[in-house]
């Protein structure tokens, strides 16, 4: 059996696709589940608290790692 981590966000189920550590902050790339089209890049404060970014830079940032 698989174990997929995940997140419930706005009554939408988001899977964690992955996860990167960036400047001593862990960030997490969530997709919809039933909508792949709908993707998120959130703070993890702890395993049950995302936070949004708090910049257009910070998040410009954070994308780059996760194209890499």
């Amino acid at each position: 059996m698989v174990s997929v981590d995940y997140y419930i966000i706005d009554n939408k189920i988001y899977l964690v696709l992955n996860k990167k550590e960036f400047n001593g902050s862990t960030y997490v790339y969530l997709a919809n589940e039933m909508d792949s089209a709908d993707m998120i890049v959130r703070k993890l404060i702890d395993e049950d608290t995302l936070k949004m970014l708090d910049s257009k830079e910070e998040l410009m940032n954070v994308l780059a790692l996760f194209i890499k």
